[in-house]
């Protein structure tokens, strides 16, 4: 089950994978009404935000929401997210 503070690989197809962090993973059901109700029509139960560095220099984030114990973007393409490891006071530590 995918956390907070697991390093994750991400398969971006043609684009190569990338390593990231997952900073959150929230139930949508904490969510404020308003995108709850959005993200319930699409059978989202929960949604992640994970970091990566894309280059030294920058860090981005992607969002992913789980339907039916899949992970997808919010463009609905699959996400082949795999836990990799995890952290604990900064540093990598082996799963």
């Amino acid at each position: 089950m995918l956390q907070a503070n697991q390093r994750v690989r991400i398969d971006g197809g043609d684009r190569g994978d990338v390593v990231g962090r997952v900073e959150e993973v929230r139930p949508v059901g904490e969510l404020p009404a308003e995108v709850r109700t959005a993200l319930e029509e699409w059978g989202v139960s929960r949604i992640a935000a994970i970091t990566y560095h894309s280059s030294p220099a920058a860090q981005l984030i992607v969002t992913a929401v789980e339907i039916e114990g899949e992970w997808f973007d919010l463009d609905r393409n699959p996400m082949h997210i795999e836990v990799v490891g995890s952290y604990a006071c900064g540093n990598a530590l082996p799963s």
